[in-house]
């Protein structure tokens, strides 16, 4: 990576891919914990929470979604490695708040790490489903590596190889998220979406969540979107 902002990153769950050969949903939340989100870690945390106490009450996610969460507020943290939802403890009583925005450096990352269980799958002849990256952020990315992310993103969403959501909250720089949707193909726009989050609804982001678990994990086809945005639409301005 071209930053000199610290990246740490935990360690996965090995064996998961040989004992489960499930097809196989990623889903990775990249979440700003910057000095201004401070006064938002508490909700954030029992979000987290919440999506734990739902994969208990269904097999289905519990076996096909992996989920995994990236924090950038100063440094880019793996939060939670890719795990099986079966496997996933809440990570949010590590969530802190502070530092900068080095929102480009987290979405490369979660990019990077979508590839790499991609590879994964097709070593062990697993399918999987067309993968979904969450940001949310309430400020300016900073750092040199926003445009690359952009790049990359754009690149992605063209080859139909991720779907892209990117939520603003509070102060968010709206105008740097659209970025991430522009040289997107006409037929391809669905792959990027930029929304607003009402009043700081953090609600509806989770719903949001919940939702892409939820659909995905009921499906037998790989590589395909599904609408997730039901019932979501009360919380979320699009931009």
């Amino acid at each position: 990576m071209t930053t000199n902002e610290e990246v740490i990153e935990g360690e996965g769950f090995g064996d998961e891919l040989t004992t489960n050969t499930n097809d196989r949903f990623n889903l990775v939340f990249v979440v700003d914990t910057s000095g201004s989100m401070t006064g938002d870690i508490e909700e954030l945390k029992q979000g987290l929470q919440t999506l734990e106490k739902e994969a208990k009450n269904d097999p289905k996610i519990q076996n096909k979604v992996r989920f995994a969460v990236v924090e950038f507020g100063g440094k880019v943290n793996v939060l939670h490695p890719f795990t099986d939802m079966a496997n996933y403890q809440s990570p949010g009583d590590k969530l802190s708040a502070g530092g900068g925005t080095p929102q480009g450096q987290a979405v490369n990352l979660a990019l990077e790490m979508i590839e790499e269980d991609k590879e994964k799958y097709r070593t062990k002849g697993i399918g999987y489903h067309r993968p979904f990256v969450v940001v949310l952020t309430d400020g300016k990315p900073n750092g040199e590596d926003f445009q690359k992310s952009v790049n990359n993103v754009v690149a992605a969403a063209n080859q139909d190889k991720v779907v892209f959501f990117g939520l603003g909250v509070d102060s968010a720089d709206m105008e740097k998220l659209k970025k991430y949707r522009e040289g997107v193909k006409e037929d391809h726009k669905k792959n990027v979406r930029i929304a607003k989050v009402k009043n700081k609804q953090f609600e509806g982001v989770f719903k949001l969540l919940s939702n892409s678990m939820s659909s995905k994990s009921q499906s037998n086809d790989t590589e395909e979107q599904h609408d997730v945005t039901e019932g979501t639409e009360p919380f979320f301005e699009p931009a």
